[in-house]
């Protein structure tokens, strides 16, 4: 790839997220690409994917020399490939949380509410024990021999 085109795609990019990346995001890939070209060879490094640099960067610790390009690569790598899954996995979850409305009763979703806002104290409660309490309770066997 040319470093004409190399500097204007990371322009655009530097652009589009602008809220994420800043104006040196073209310095810090010109400087990548000669890093990884002394580095590694021409055609090891022409193949590599996305994952592959971000592996690299990690491994090398460049991230603070690279901020701006580590952040790409998360942005990259965490945009859906078709936004069909991204709407399936939200839809979904629609579907889920109509149906816990639905069939959860207003004074179990304040008892749940408690349960969340109290959640230390929660931590602490011994599990097991109420089961057994509640197993016990619940017992339809009768002890006859006593």
């Amino acid at each position: 790839m040319s470093e004409e085109l190399l500097i204007k795609l990371a322009y655009d990019f530097t652009i589009k997220y602008k809220n994420d990346i800043s104006s040196d995001f073209t310095r810090q890939i010109i400087s990548l690409k000669a890093y990884l070209s002394s580095t590694y060879q021409e055609n090891s490094f022409q193949k590599m994917t996305v994952q592959n640099l971000g592996e690299i960067i990690i491994k090398d610790d460049l991230t603070s020399i690279f901020p701006d390009f580590f952040t790409g690569i998360i942005i990259f790598m965490t945009i859906p490939v078709t936004s069909a899954s991204a709407e399936r996995s939200f839809s979904k979850l629609k579907l889920i949380e109509n149906y816990l409305r639905n069939s959860i009763g207003q004074d179990r979703l304040s008892n749940i509410a408690i349960l969340n806002i109290e959640r230390l104290q929660v931590e602490n409660i011994n599990v097991d024990k109420i089961i057994e309490n509640l197993a016990n309770l619940k017992a339809r066997k009768k002890n006859f021999l006593r």
